[in-house]
């Protein structure tokens, strides 16, 4: 697979492009979300199409981590690590799975409530924009240097039979 994330200018773009470049002049395709939308999760591709909304920088020096959230107003987020090896992202199902407590021989992400992934540089996450998470402490003496983003979606969504049906335009270009 060819690199996601590539160095560049930052010349105006438009959604309907499969790239995006952000402030910091890092241009991301998009052929990593649209992988994670219709192979992984199997959006039909016909009914949505996926865009960057926003993107920021993270700098976590050694000691600091940051707090529990979401992504509101998103539908996918992914972080890349361009620095750092420590201080893994740890994801909430934010509900027990189970209403008894049970003693597994292994945990697997099936019985899970929480998870971790941890930084590697050259590595995308992608994940749901309403899974809660949080970075955990950077245990390490180097500062981690990460670039997120959110997406969102235009296209045909719900069923007109259970009466949720509803079309979404793209955001126009902006000149």
């Amino acid at each position: 697979m060819t690199s996601i994330i590539r160095r560049g200018t930052y010349p105006a773009r438009t959604p309907s492009k499969r790239e995006f470049l952000t402030p910091f002049g890092i241009e991301v395709d998009l052929k990593a979300v649209d992988y994670y939308a219709y192979d992984f999760l199997k959006i039909k591709k016909a009914s949505a199409q996926f865009y960057i909304t926003q993107s920021w920088a993270s700098y976590t020096n050694p000691g600091e981590k940051h707090h529990l959230h979401i992504h509101q107003n998103s539908l996918f987020s992914g972080v890349f690590y361009f620095q750092g090896e420590e201080g893994p992202i740890q994801f909430q199902t934010g509900e027990r799975r189970f209403s008894l407590s049970f003693q597994y021989e292994s945990m697997v992400l099936q019985n899970s409530e929480t998870w971790l992934i941890g930084p590697q540089v050259g590595k995308l996450v992608l994940f749901p924009s309403s899974l809660r998470h949080e970075v955990l402490i950077n245990k390490s003496s180097v500062q981690r240097i990460s670039l997120s983003f959110n997406t969102f979606a235009s296209g045909e969504f719900g069923e007109t039979h259970r009466s949720d049906k509803l079309i979404l335009s793209p955001p126009k270009t902006r000149k």
